[in-house]
């Protein structure tokens, strides 16, 4: 569980990740780090961060190979060969 939220929480941090390291990057007067932090977007960025998650969940909420109903069939280890799990 706790690595499903990292993984939230680092796909909605970012969009700032990419935005601050390109500011900081590119600056070329001597800017300060402060300044750069305060002239950045947050609000923004925290709306891309959040559409970005949504994106993430419901792409990979909606992949599934199986039916309403279906039952999961787990792995089993067979004659010496592993059969992989299965909906049926």
């Amino acid at each position: 569980m706790i690595r499903v939220l990292i993984e939230n929480m680092m796909l909605f941090l970012l969009p700032a990740a990419l935005y601050l390291s390109f500011a900081f990057l590119n600056r070329r007067d001597g800017t300060s780090t402060a300044a750069v932090l305060n002239r950045a977007p947050m609000l923004t960025l925290a709306f891309l961060g959040a559409v970005l998650v949504g994106m993430v969940l419901a792409i990979f909420g909606n992949v599934g190979n199986g039916k309403p109903g279906d039952a999961y069939e787990p792995a089993v280890f067979k004659d010496g060969k592993v059969i992989p799990g299965r909906m049926k």
